[in-house]
């Protein structure tokens, strides 16, 4: 490695518990450096638990999706550009693909198995002088990764398919209590005379306006895209908000009055920041982090070079390519257990439920099961302590967790002219660039699968009651809401 060229500090982001499904980036370093080419290695060890690659049923895998910031003399904090074509092989238990934008890398297993996730010495190519570094710098470098889940091409249903409890579900024209079809990424007529049209009633006053068609550009979900695991955790939303600067930082702010209004704990939510020149922090580094507003969202999701999911993508996450059946939740049963959980360790990355375990009933976080914790809980609670089952786990077809209850999740809604309008460009990782055809202006976002203060039949894969992206508070920082993010396969 060049004198030249220093490493002075390195990062992790991390769901760092013992018993969740985390993931954690350490002993990074620049390794191999090339002058002659402009590029340098950028070395780490990552790892994740309850990793898996199915060749059956969803035939798919989970994936960590690793970015690397870098600043230089001090700067702003900076999204570092990787070399897809420098793909020396390095592991045997692990492929990693390199973006085509090169703004970062998925890293899955191999081989069909299930276990712990442990990459040694992984290695990703920096064009540092694609991004204006020179050999007489001082660099910093931060490596972050974020776990996601493979959702393969394929056809799907929107829809309830019957008679059922939810509110403004999709259906097809003019047709009760029917499921449509989502066959291709092709444009999609809206209306209630043809059969090949996609309808939904507005009882709600916020399920959408019935206009339309969604354009071709919409993603629909039929091609392949990685969708996060799990809500955005209050230790990611913190480092994030650790490489803003101050500007931005004062826009970010979720303990502002525009927020919570305090650093103190409000309804689970532990951030605190003490203003500039110091850090947020987090006492609930695991928990599910609420008080996001749809600008938050958008801010994170663009720095870690993800987009925003529609609702058609939230419905395939959650019920895979089968036919709908009326009044189920994400984990594909109408059983949801209704009775409070007593927690062991709560307040702990250690957190998971102690009493109520035994039934064998969906697990979610909402207004029944919550009354002695009444908050988020931490990312992927349900699946410890399980048999496998989905239903127990609380966990999608395609293994996402918690997209019924816990925090409302922010999806682009076909209901609503300017969420139309969303063609699904990545960010470019730069906060303050967003350039032409960004998402940024998509700041209307609807909600889907219910939170911790719902009822049950807002937790429910089909109901829309705030789903036409009209506002009703939503998009602002509320005590319920949270954000997840998405990524097109190259």
């Amino acid at each position: 490695m060049s004198r030249k060229l220093i490493l002075l500090l390195c990062s992790l982001i991390a769901i760092e518990t013992i018993y969740a499904s985390g993931i954690s980036v350490n002993d990074v370093s620049l390794e191999n450096f090339n002058e002659s080419e402009g590029w340098v290695h950028v070395q780490c060890d990552i790892s994740w638990n309850h990793s898996w690659r199915l060749d059956t049923g969803p035939s798919n895998w989970d994936a960590a999706w690793v970015f690397v910031k870098y600043r230089a003399n001090g700067g702003p904090w900076l999204h570092a550009t990787l070399d897809p074509t420098n793909t020396d092989v390095w592991s045997s238990i692990a492929v990693f693909d390199v973006s085509s934008d090169g703004k970062g890398a998925f890293f899955y297993k191999s081989d069909v198995g299930s276990g712990n996730t442990i990459i040694d010495n992984a290695q990703l190519a920096w064009n540092y002088q694609t991004d204006g570094v020179t050999i007489n710098d001082v660099i910093e470098v931060k490596v972050f990764a974020i776990e996601m889940v493979y959702v393969p091409q394929g056809a799907f249903y929107i829809g309830n398919g019957g008679s059922g409890p939810e509110t403004d579900a999709f259906k097809k024209g003019n047709t009760a209590y029917s499921e449509y079809l989502v066959a291709s990424e092709a444009e999609i007529a809206i209306g209630n005379t043809s059969f090949s049209q996609l309808n939904y009633d507005n009882n709600s006053s916020y399920a959408g306006d019935g206009l339309g068609p969604v354009p071709d550009a919409f993603p629909k979900g039929y091609n392949a895209f990685y969708c996060m695991k799990y809500e955005i955790s209050e230790e990611q939303y913190a480092a994030f908000f650790n490489t803003l600067n101050i500007e931005q930082q004062e826009d970010r702010d979720i303990t502002n009055n525009y927020g919570k209004d305090t650093d103190d704990e409000v309804d689970g939510n532990t951030i605190a920041w003490d203003g500039p020149g110091n850090e947020m922090t987090t006492l609930t580094p695991d928990r599910a982090c609420s008080f996001l507003s749809g600008t938050d969202v958008t801010g994170y999701l663009h720095w870690a070079a993800l987009r925003p999911m529609t609702e058609l993508e939230y419905e395939k996450v959650a019920r895979g390519p089968g036919t709908p059946v009326a009044g189920v939740y994400a984990w594909g049963t109408e059983f949801i257990l209704d009775t409070p959980y007593n927690l062991w360790s709560p307040d702990t990355g250690l957190e998971y439920i102690s009493s109520g375990s035994a039934a064998n009933l969906g697990r979610a976080n909402y207004n029944l099961t919550n009354t002695l914790y009444p908050r988020p809980v931490r990312c992927g609670m349900f699946s410890y302590g399980t048999t496998g089952t989905r239903e127990k786990a609380g966990a999608s077809y395609y293994g996402v967790m918690e997209l019924s209850g816990n925090l409302a999740e922010r999806v682009i809604s076909v209901g609503s002219p300017n969420e139309r309008g969303y063609q699904g460009i990545h960010g470019n990782g730069i906060i303050g660039d967003y350039g032409p055809g960004t998402f940024v202006n998509l700041l209307i976002y609807a909600i889907r699968g219910g939170s911790w203060i719902d009822d049950a039949n807002l937790l429910l894969i089909a109901d829309r009651t705030r789903g036409g992206g009209f506002g009703g508070g939503v998009n602002v920082r509320q005590n319920y809401i949270g954000g997840r993010g998405v990524r097109t396969a190259d």
